[in-house]
């Protein structure tokens, strides 16, 4: 049984959209381009376009998360102050645990490659309120700086979870990478 109810990707580019598309329906999902529709069928995940800058409150009421996933975005600082616009309007949204999503949880069916303790571990943290998991390489100190600076003044708390979280050392081809740049963020809101 799945633990999620509604899968969306998005992004502001539309070949980055065509390639997410691509590769769902080579992993047999359907994909869809409305938001208008709620999906519950594991089987569907929306791709949508969605561009920061032009981002706005109503056009993000569509979209009610619990956790958000964002990998490498933590790069052009002239896009920060969007990104974070748009972190703080949907990480601000008060979710209420519903009985039906504690349902839902209790239903998750664990394999033997999960760990208890990592469920238990994100089911708190998403009982919380909604959380941004952000997976990025520090290029530039002064970048990364200006970009917390604009998570303080949105009133978004931001933790590390690199050294509590670290990554398996599964594939042989990323032990030769230096990994000392490579961190994992949650952002969520201090409210």
């Amino acid at each position: 049984k799945q633990w999620y109810q509604r899968r969306v990707r998005a992004d502001g580019d539309h070949l980055t959209l065509a390639n997410m598309r691509s590769n769902l329906e080579l992993n047999q999902l359907s994909t869809n381009t409305s938001l208008l529709e709620s999906y519950e069928d594991p089987n569907v995940v929306q791709c949508v376009h969605l561009p920061w800058e032009s981002a706005s409150e109503s056009g993000l009421s569509a979209f009610v998360p619990e956790i958000i996933l964002g990998a490498d975005i933590l790069y052009d600082r002239s896009c920060f102050p969007d990104l974070v616009r748009i972190l703080a309007i949907l990480l601000n949204r008060r979710k209420s645990v519903s009985s039906s999503r504690k349902e839902s949880s209790k239903s998750f069916t664990l394999d033997t490659k999960c760990n208890t303790n990592d469920l238990n571990d994100l089911t708190a943290v998403t009982s919380k309120g909604p959380v941004a998991y952000i997976a990025t390489v520090i290029r530039n100190i002064d970048t990364f700086n200006y970009f917390l600076s604009l998570v303080e003044q949105a009133n978004l708390s931001i933790t590390d979870l690199t050294e509590a979280k670290m990554p398996f050392n599964l594939l042989p081809y990323m032990q030769s990478y230096d990994r000392s740049n490579m961190r994992l963020f949650t952002v969520s809101s201090k409210a």
